[in-house]
């Protein structure tokens, strides 16, 4: 494991252009022992479900939440609920050094996997590609959209 945090996890709702509340929970960046690619695991905290489960692929771009400086953007092909989707997800933390803990653990796990399948000659390019032709026009727009929604911080705050 590279990373462990608790945190609060969003999905952003295409259909209702907003961000839809995922869990609370404990957010881990983990590291396959045999063949070292890195992946995101969220479970939500009270009932174990998992709520995010994808590998940190090279071309995925953290981005600042721009509504928070505790809160970090990205998307992603996520295999949470079963199946490959393409998700856009935006995790807060409780701090301002959680989260930047957090940048760090995911910047070099994008490094890392980078390195493991150039080595491995897997095909990065195509999983890469899947996402880019589920929806390249569409990832214009959530992108001006996601600068225009904000995740609503105040009273939970503390529980994240």
């Amino acid at each position: 494991m590279t990373f462990e945090g608790r945190s609060k996890l969003y999905r952003y709702a295409h259909d209702t252009n907003e961000w839809k509340e995922r869990g609370v929970g404990q957010v881990k960046l983990l590291r396959h022992k045999e063949n070292g690619k890195t992946r995101l695991l969220f479970r939500q905290e009270k009932t174990g479900k998992v709520r995010a489960n994808h590998l940190v692929l090279p071309n995925t771009e953290l981005t600042p939440h721009s509504g928070s400086d505790k809160a970090w953007v990205w998307c992603t092909l996520d295999f949470a609920e079963e199946k490959m989707q393409n998700e856009m997800f935006a995790i807060r933390f409780g701090s301002v050094e959680k989260a930047g803990d957090f940048e760090k653990a995911f910047e070099t796990a994008v490094e890392e996997n980078t390195a493991v399948l150039a080595a491995t000659g897997e095909a990065a390019g195509e999983a890469a590609g899947a996402v880019e032709s589920e929806g390249e026009n569409d990832a214009d727009a959530l992108a001006d959209a996601v600068g225009a929604v904000n995740v609503e911080e105040g009273a939970e705050d503390s529980t994240a």
